[in-house]
């Protein structure tokens, strides 16, 4: 063909020549690698969780609970910046708590009971561990006051010590069935310590003490007067 006709093929043929084709693939590189690092230093952090011997893991999936995760390492799906992989742990270890409950006797002196309670999660049960109680304490501590409150007032201050034990039973015999349903295991209940007023206790030691006197005197009269026998 004519040349004219040619003109503008051969235009476009020099500007592409004219482009400088290694300093594009140079800037996608760069842009590349930027990008990649970008991504690299995005905190993924929950893709790989290992659980310890002594803890149970419930694994959460924007939000949805998605199992349970024993000892050992586990990959539980991709996560981005913990906004879509979540996990919550619980202790399996026997756990003591120890509460303190105040109330009165049958012969209307004020007492401190102490308690100690032994609790373990159940693995089995370990969503309702996890999900179904935000205070395990408090709510034993609701359970353990309300035995002790029903239990006290119907023994006056002398049986109360010798009643330990079967208040211990009491408070165990009803903290295992209500918190069966909760996932926890009650392994011991024990009363540690009963503290009446200060003033009580002072005047428990002075009966005692005259007590004591009396017999004493009472021992040393009865040996003066086989002497004076003899």
């Amino acid at each position: 063909p004519p040349r004219s006709t040619l003109f503008p093929y051969t235009t476009l043929f020099r500007s592409c020549s004219s482009w400088s084709t290694p300093r594009i693939h140079k800037s996608w590189i760069e842009h590349g690698l930027k990008g990649t690092l970008q991504i690299l230093q995005m905190p993924i952090s929950n893709c790989c969780i290992c659980v310890a011997p002594d803890e149970l893991a419930a694994v959460e999936q924007l939000g949805s609970f998605k199992g349970i995760r024993g000892a050992g390492c586990h990959v539980i799906g991709f996560d981005v910046c913990g906004a879509i992989m979540t996990v919550r742990r619980i202790s399996t270890r026997v756990q003591e708590y120890t509460m303190m409950t105040e109330t009165k006797t049958q012969d209307n002196v004020f007492v401190k009971v102490c308690v100690a309670v032994q609790v373990e999660p159940v693995a089995e049960k370990a969503y309702e561990a996890i999900y179904r109680l935000s205070n395990p304490k408090q709510q034993i501590d609701s359970y353990v006051s309300d035995v002790i409150r029903g239990q006290v007032p119907t023994l006056k201050l002398d049986a109360l010590f010798e009643s330990k034990d079967e208040i211990a039973q009491a408070v165990k015999e009803r903290l295992s069935k209500s918190m069966a349903e909760y996932g926890y295991l009650i392994h011991q209940v024990l009363v540690t310590d009963l503290r009446p007023d200060d003033k009580v206790r002072n005047a428990m030691n002075e009966i005692d003490a005259n007590r004591r006197l009396r017999t004493a005197a009472t021992e040393k009269a009865e040996a003066e007067d086989r002497k004076s026998v003899v």
